[in-house]
């Protein structure tokens, strides 16, 4: 806090430190009020007013995100105060109508703001920064401040934070144009004055909220095109961050990063990585893992489009992905990998009807993992493609794990056998082959995307809980009903998922309580 209360108010007796106390004790809005009552309030309170901004994202505010740009325009010593910037709907709304239709961009709410004379003022300010710092393809940066596109705006809004320490933004920001991706590529490599480094920024969590892949239409050629393809540009300069501790993103393109990597040596410190909806290679991903030292969290998704030409099987490069984990397998605690076609609802054949001799490789793939503790994967790479009611743990398992958790991954492809009842009977067939091979095994979760009965399942988990129960066995068995990207589950915060296609879900206390923390 640089500047406090002046001598004449009844406060200044307070000491500094204990003024911070009681300052980080309020809400925001008990802050906001407080800079409200006079000015030399509001001079002593700022610095814990803007340490975290939250922006609701479910229409995206355009007068919010111009005030902020604007105060910290003007007054660049608030930039300074900034550490944590979440940016993300306290709904999550679908942007696709129902399953079947195509994604519609969030309505922006510009009220008069944009008409406005103090919007002019910010522009020109905005615009000025973009001059100044040489942005790449400038006049798309203009266009946007001139338009007031909400997105360019926030980017702008973020090159100036020097102080960052933690970001979370809507996975809208990575589908409108990526602007945020493209400024932190200019701002990292970029020698000109006027933006951040992100120097102390650890935490980046970018557009893992995206919603499921849409489903088919009602007619053969009637497809949604999976997930919008977006700017393949905005996606390399995350991984370039010099503090990175945790990465979340909503990954299409790894174009760039390997090619930059050898003069940056930036992944050192990354102790976690998320990477859901990856529409990159699995030979990509496998050169990226060696990259990323004594990672302890990894948790991938993989969607493999059915209409791309030419369409590659899914793990088809599936040693490159294996041989990629092997500097880390020292390290690993948790790990999860989910596989997916998309758009989902039709049959799919995988790999001429026998995808066993892709997944064959994998079969032992966990035992390499020496210190893992949780562990979420496709029931067909854990146990086999065909229905096996005894598979051998001890081939299976590393004797770390305590948390396994089963995803009903691809389970639209003929030839799919490993229904829930048998799956389950499964599991129950091997408790004791558990115990000897990883003794320290107490949870098993099963994650079903399927619409399959509840009451069926219900009751096979209720019948498997009784039996561990009669036969002194600590180990738990649940069930889920959804399509939660892989990973999540086992994240470093609670995430809300999708439980129901365009189903709204609260999470605004959630938010705010985190907001009121920090």
């Amino acid at each position: 806090m640089t500047e406090y209360l002046t001598r004449s108010s009844p406060l200044a007796k307070l000491p500094k430190d204990c003024w911070l106390l009681v300052l980080n004790e309020l809400s925001r809005n008990d802050v906001v009020s407080l800079c409200a009552t006079s000015r030399d309030l509001r001079a002593s309170s700022e610095e814990t007013l803007y340490r975290h901004i939250f922006i609701d994202w479910i229409n995206p505010p355009l007068d919010r995100v111009v005030s902020l740009l604007g105060a910290i325009l003007h007054r660049p010593r608030l930039a300074t105060y900034v550490q944590h910037v979440v940016i993300l709907p306290t709904i999550l709304l679908n942007p696709s109508r129902n399953a079947y239709e195509d994604w519609t961009p969030p309505s922006v709410r510009k009220g008069e703001v944009k008409s406005s004379a103090y919007f002019r003022k910010v522009a020109d300010m905005a615009k000025k920064v973009v001059s100044i710092a040489q942005f790449p393809l400038s006049r798309d940066w203009v266009v946007g401040i001139e338009e007031g596109d909400p997105y360019a705006l926030v980017a702008l809004f973020l090159s100036q934070l020097g102080n960052l320490r933690t970001l979370r933004l809507d996975f809208t920001f990575v589908w409108q144009s990526g602007w945020p991706g493209r400024m932190l590529d200019h701002a990292l490599s970029s020698t000109q004055h006027g933006l951040s480094r992100f120097s102390h920024l650890t935490d980046v969590e970018y557009g893992v909220n995206a919603p499921e892949t849409p489903f088919f239409g009602d007619e053969v050629y009637d497809y949604m095109d999976g997930l919008p393809k977006c700017n393949p540009h905005q996606f390399r300069a995350w991984f370039f961050l010099p503090s990175l501790r945790s990465l979340e993103v909503w990954l299409q393109s790894l174009d760039g990063v390997f090619n930059e990597f050898a003069s940056r040596q930036t992944l050192t410190r990354l102790k976690r990585l998320v990477l859901t909806h990856v529409a990159a290679s699995e030979e990509q991903v496998g050169r990226l893992l060696p990259l990323t030292g004594s990672i302890e969290f990894f948790h991938l998704g993989l969607v493999y489009h059915i209409f791309h030409i030419p369409h590659l099987e899914p793990l088809a490069q599936g040693g490159a992905l294996i041989r990629g984990f092997t500097p880390i397998q020292l390290t690993l605690k948790h790990l999860s990998l989910g596989l997916q076609y998309y758009p989902k609802g039709e049959p799919q054949i995988w790999n001429n009807g026998n995808p066993q001799a892709l997944l064959d490789p994998f079969q032992g793939f966990l035992k390499r993992f020496t210190a893992l503790e949780s562990a979420e994967l496709p029931v067909s790479m854990r146990f086999g493609w065909h229905q096996n009611e005894k598979p051998d743990m001890s081939r299976l398992l590393p004797s770390s794990l305590r948390k396994l958790c089963l995803r009903a991954d691809m389970c639209t492809v003929r030839g799919n056998q490993w229904y829930i009842s048998f799956l389950i009977a499964t599991l129950r067939s091997s408790i004791f082959s558990f115990q000897i091979a990883a003794p320290h095994l107490k949870q098993l979760v099963v994650r079903l995307f399927a619409s399959t009965s509840r009451s069926v399942c219900r009751n096979n988990i209720e019948e498997f809980n009784s039996f561990t129960a009669e036969n002194g066995i600590n180990m738990s068995l649940s069930l889920i009903h959804d399509s939660r990207p892989p990973g999540l589950w086992t994240g470093s915060r609670d995430l809300t998922e999708w439980v129901q296609w365009g189903t709204p879900i609260s999470v605004k206390n959630r938010l705010r309580e985190k907001a009121n923390r920090s």
